[in-house]
């Protein structure tokens, strides 16, 4: 009598490791996923936190310093930490009052001085991108912190105009999910600049 394996036990053997192996893959696949989320969901805290610690110390770059500020592209999956510079700034030297910023609103292309190359168009991870949401979680365009307490202002997707945003007095959130699992998290600003998720 020979002692072995049949041909049928070695196929289920391989099936079984084969199937082992799958889910393996794809519980890795999934797990570095979250982890690249969490790691995101992280930078854009500190990076707000950032601009908002910049704004206490009224600390200036060699431009006109009215403020500092997030701004969030959520096609392109981009953050920018940068110098909130509006026009009027520019050509008079003197930032505007807190009511003529919040009348004015945020306008992307013409309110934004970049802080550093670092800090400038930054991409989400590998495997996470910004996702767009007017509900429940009202998607962050931009936040502003004005000097020296600072006032914190909020433009999100719910509140644009003709070229600009108007700012809201509503939590907005960066809206991160994962390509692989579609695993989400909201990294949520609120009135007082606290970066939360």
């Amino acid at each position: 009598m020979k002692k072995g394996f049949s041909l049928i036990e070695l196929l289920v053997a391989i099936a079984i490791s084969a199937l082992l192996s799958a889910i393996a893959i794809v519980y890795s696949n999934q797990g570095q996923s979250q982890i690249a989320l969490s790691v995101e969901a992280t930078k854009v805290a500190q990076l707000t936190l950032q601009a908002r610690q910049l704004a206490i110390a009224t600390y200036s770059v060699g431009a006109l310093a009215c403020g500092y500020g997030m701004y969030f592209n959520v096609p392109s999956s981009t953050y920018s930490l940068f110098v909130y510079t509006p026009p009027i700034a520019q050509s008079t030297g003197y930032c505007p009052s807190i009511a003529s910023t919040t009348a004015a609103g945020f306008h992307p292309a013409t309110d934004m001085v970049q802080y550093s190359n670092e800090t400038w168009n930054v991409h989400t991870s590998q495997g996470v991108s910004m996702y767009s949401n007017t509900t429940s979680t009202p998607s962050l365009v931009a936040v502003i912190f004005i000097p020296p307490n600072p006032t914190t202002l909020i433009a999100n997707v719910n509140n644009a105009t003709s070229g600009g945003y108007l700012f809201g007095a509503t939590t907005s959130y960066v809206n991160l999910i994962t390509t692989i699992g579609g695993a989400t998290k909201n990294v949520g600003v609120n009135q007082i600049g606290q970066a939360t998720f």
